[in-house]
């Protein structure tokens, strides 16, 4: 799956976090990974919608920020883009509501790779 397909198909807002799995390899960056596991809903008709959960895959992943104090599974807002250097950034945090990264932003994952699977 594509980043355009899940952001067209399914609604990646207001969701459960079930993990965040790092593995930082700081001998050889390249093989840095990180895997987010949601609770997200997936868009069955125009107007139906039904729970479904993803996997978010990072590879080469080039910076984490996570500052959590795990208060709360939820989330209700976050900014997934593909940025103008071939990069993908995900804060599952964001500060305000522009859906755009932000210096303030909190649980981000930044790399160069990023693949989505539905895990039936």
């Amino acid at each position: 799956m594509e980043l355009e397909d899940l952001l067209s198909n399914y609604v990646l807002g207001d969701g459960e976090i079930i993990s965040i799995e790092t593995n930082l390899n700081y001998q050889e960056r390249n093989k840095s990974a990180a895997t987010v596991d949601l609770i997200i809903r997936k868009s069955v008709d125009k107007k139906k919608f039904e729970k479904c959960r993803v996997k978010l895959k990072f590879e080469q992943v080039i910076e984490v920020s996570i500052n959590e104090d795990f208060g709360s599974v939820y989330y209700s807002d976050v900014v997934l883009v593909k940025q103008e250097n071939g990069s993908y950034y995900l804060s599952l945090d964001p500060y305000g509501n522009s859906g755009k990264p932000h210096e303030d932003d909190n649980l981000i994952i930044i790399a160069n790779a990023f693949a989505i699977e539905e895990i039936k």
